[in-house]
């Protein structure tokens, strides 16, 4: 990927393949789960901000949502966000 990464992010209007954009991003400041980050969540707005440059913007928005270390579930922080952004979404389109 060296020596490509302004093609890649500006594009090349005489290209001969599609490279469709992507927005990946994590609910939480990092990859995986990390107690310490429980309460710093993106809230619903931040979700619903990216949601618009993303998808917006004609690009996939990737959200990762890592589980607690276990597997086993979702943080209820990170539910109650999603819940909310997924109603603020929802009400765009009514």
């Amino acid at each position: 990927m060296e020596g490509i990464e302004k093609q890649l992010n500006s594009g090349d209007r005489k290209g001969s393949v599609w490279r469709p954009a992507e927005c990946d991003v994590s609910i939480r400041p990092g990859w995986f789960w990390h107690e310490k980050e429980n309460t710093q969540v993106k809230t619903p707005q931040q979700l619903m901000d990216l949601y618009f440059v993303s998808v917006g913007r004609g690009a996939s928005f990737l959200l990762n949502v890592p589980p607690d270390p276990g597997a086993v579930r979702l943080h209820e922080n990170d539910v109650k966000s999603l819940q909310e952004f997924g109603d603020k979404r929802e009400r765009c389109w009514l």
